[in-house]
C-alpha cells in the first residue's frame, strides 16, 4: 500500500468534507484553513486529511481516515507530517481529541 502525503488543493474540498463527516468534525472551516490541510492519497483516492490550525495558538485538528483504510498507518503519517511542518512555526501544538491513539505518539495529557 503506498500514501502519498501532500499539500491539499481546492479541488480536494469535496473529498476533505466527506472524510470529515464520517466522524461528526466539522466541515465548516475547511476552505478557509485550505493551505494548511494536508490529505493522504493512494492509487489517485484522497483516504485521510489533517490540518494544522493556525490562528493564535496552532492546533493540529481535522484527523480523519476513511473507515476502510484505518489501522495501516495512514493516520500517523498524517500526525508526523503535520507535526513536522508545525516544529517550524512553535514549539507548542494544541490537540482536543477522545482518541487515545495520541499518547501513542507522546502527546502529553494536560
Amino acid at each position: 500500500m503506498d500514501i502519498k502525503i501532500r499539500k491539499a488543493t481546492s479541488s480536494d474540498i469535496k473529498d476533505i468534507k466527506r472524510i470529515l463527516s464520517f466522524y461528526c468534525l466539522d466541515t465548516g472551516s475547511v476552505e478557509k484553513n485550505l493551505p494548511e490541510f494536508i490529505v493522504a492519497v493512494q492509487e489517485e483516492k484522497i483516504v485521510g486529511c489533517a490540518c494544522l490550525d493556525i490562528s493564535d495558538i496552532v492546533e493540529l485538528r481535522s484527523i480523519a481516515v476513511l473507515p476502510n483504510y484505518r489501522n495501516k498507518g495512514i493516520g500517523s503519517k498524517l500526525v508526523d507530517s503535520i507535526l513536522t511542518r508545525a516544529a517550524e512555526l512553535t514549539g507548542t501544538v494544541y490537540l482536543r481529541t477522545t482518541s487515545p491513539v495520541f499518547l501513542k505518539k507522546g502527546v502529553p495529557e494536560t
